[in-house]
């Protein structure tokens, strides 16, 4: 405890910036974004990981809890935005279709003129 009677944890915890606009609003100390935001933070780790990555890389940096990965990453899988690749030495990884592409491209140029 501090002088203050607060733990010396409280208020000192240092975390690290998301894929995302870490601007947002925020209620209750937890980040609350859009439906497009998450997809498009799924899309951004998938092309920071070399258009290669596992489900759990995926879901862990675009932080996200495995219900609603499991909701938005089956989507960008089942609207072909998403291929599912396998890999002998690396097993089941996930890449950007041209589709995924482009909707990641569009998303930021949407995330532009909205933010102006």
């Amino acid at each position: 405890m501090n002088t203050e009677g607060m733990p010396l944890w409280k208020g000192t915890l240092d975390i690290p910036p998301k894929i995302g606009d870490d601007t947002k609003k925020m209620k209750r100390g937890v980040s609350t974004r859009s439906r497009w935001e998450i997809i498009q933070d799924i899309l951004d780790v998938i092309v920071t990981t070399e258009n290669r990555a596992k489900k759990t890389r995926i879901m862990k940096m675009a932080y996200l809890d495995w219900k609603n990965f499991q909701r938005h990453f089956g989507f960008l899988i089942d609207s072909g935005f998403i291929v599912e690749i396998d890999d002998p030495s690396e097993g089941t990884v996930y890449g950007l279709t041209r589709r995924g592409k482009e909707l990641r491209s569009k998303l930021k140029d949407l995330e532009l003129v909205v933010s102006v």
